[in-house]
């Protein structure tokens, strides 16, 4: 601590990271006793990362959200599982990003970033329903967190086409589903 060593006993221990820094902190904990990082025995830490396709639909004909406790309230499973294929979950988003985070993202189409009209376009859409798919993706080895060269972590990750099958077909039944909502995916 404080680099200072530190040592701690314990029958149990528990690491609860989130699914990228727990395999990155693991990783990372390479030493004699654990040359490939702490229990990595089996050089499956950090594989078979499952990163979820999640697609954003706004439900511009839907009522605008009035609160901020309005805008995360609403989750279904209604398409999680179809016949012998999971697809996937449904939930509130939230609230829209602020318009100042957007503006900074590199990956936000440029209309959110330039123009006069990127105020306006955001007031317009601030309030609109936001709801987020989340396709129950597949655990591939491939898929997985690293340490690079520098000590930072590193992801590898793609939808296989069996993945983005199932998000074409999640995706269609939520057309439908939305379809009185004015749905823009």
């Amino acid at each position: 601590r404080d680099g200072t060593g530190l040592r701690v006993r314990a029958r149990v221990f528990v690491l609860a990271c989130g699914a990228l820094r727990t395999p990155a902190l693991l990783l990372a904990s390479r030493g004699p006793a654990w040359p490939d990082g702490v229990a990595n025995g089996s050089g499956a830490v950090g594989r078979h990362l499952m990163r979820h396709g999640i697609d954003i639909w706004a439900l511009r004909g839907a009522p605008s959200v009035a609160t901020a406790d309005d805008a995360k309230a609403i989750a279904f499973t209604d398409f999680y599982a179809r016949g012998r294929e999971k697809l996937g979950a449904v939930q509130s988003f939230g609230e829209a990003a602020p318009l100042e985070y957007l503006r900074r993202q590199p990956t936000v189409p440029l209309h959110w970033r330039l123009g006069p009209f990127s105020s306006w376009l955001w007031r317009r859409y601030a309030r609109t329903p936001l709801m987020a798919s989340i396709l129950e993706d597949f655990p591939y080895p491939e898929n997985r967190l690293t340490i690079g060269s520098d000590g930072r972590p590193r992801v590898t990750y793609r939808l296989h086409e069996n993945d983005l099958r199932r998000r074409r077909t999640l995706q269609g039944l939520l057309r439908r589903a939305f379809r009185g909502f004015g749905a823009t995916l």
